[in-house]
């Protein structure tokens, strides 16, 4: 089973190899590797350009910058797999993610989402280890009451394998700064088979001046609020 994975990428050329290296170098291999350098102006065009003409499974799409969200949209559309991952491009992933966790989809097809463990704030002092052990989560009134009672779904789609299918009718919403909580309530909605597995590690590295760490804005409230209403 084919997992299509999608790279946004905008000026990381300071992350980006690690990124990458942490992608190529999976043990699992059927891999479809999508970056997407949304308009950077820095080098990681010319890191993106080093990476694919050393494997053929990376798919590299340059296009001007309109941020995150379209760059994953754009992933979404070339996307051939059936499952889709997201990978940010300052992030980096454990070598055995994928393939400890398409073991768990390959024996229950009917897996809409996988959720594996994430190390939040990677590298810095209050980082943690997100691991939750609960397995299969079905019906929508104990999907939403495990993310939003629970906290045992995350906001994020960077620790999660979606099946393809589950993006028919679903994109990120383009110009807002939450597009990630914004898709999962659309998600949730969704599916009727979450399985949050212990396995693997997304390393989540918090940047300085990133979405969660710059200064508060009235974007960010005006956010907040747009996606409080859509939940």
């Amino acid at each position: 089973m084919k997992i299509s994975i999608i790279v946004p990428i905008y000026n990381s050329e300071n992350y980006l190899f690690d990124c990458l290296t942490s992608i190529v170098n999976q043990s699992y291999k059927e891999l479809e590797i999508i970056l997407i350098n949304d308009g950077s102006t820095d080098k990681s065009k010319n890191i993106c350009e080093e990476f694919s003409k050393k494997d053929d499974r990376i798919i590299l799409i340059n296009t001007i910058n309109q941020g995150q969200a379209s760059a994953r949209n754009l992933g979404l559309e070339y996307a051939t797999g059936e499952y889709i991952a997201f990978v940010d491009s300052d992030d980096t992933i454990s070598t055995n993610l994928f393939k400890d966790n398409i073991s768990i989809l390959k024996l229950d097809n009917t897996v809409d989402v996988l959720q594996f463990p994430i190390f939040m704030n990677y590298g810095l002092k209050q980082a943690s280890l997100v691991i939750k052990e609960i397995g299969s989560i079905k019906t929508k009134e104990l999907l939403f009451e495990n993310w939003i009672e629970k906290n045992s779904i995350s906001w994020l789609v960077c620790n999660k394998i979606f099946k393809t299918e589950v993006f028919k009718n679903l994109r990120f919403q383009e110009g807002m700064i939450y597009e990630d909580n914004y898709m999962i309530a659309d998600v949730l909605s969704e599916i009727n088979h979450l399985y949050v597995s212990e396995k693997g590690i997304y390393y989540y590295y918090t940047r300085v001046n990133s979405t969660t760490t710059s200064q508060h804005s009235l974007q960010k409230d005006l956010d907040t609020q747009k996606v409080s209403l859509h939940i």
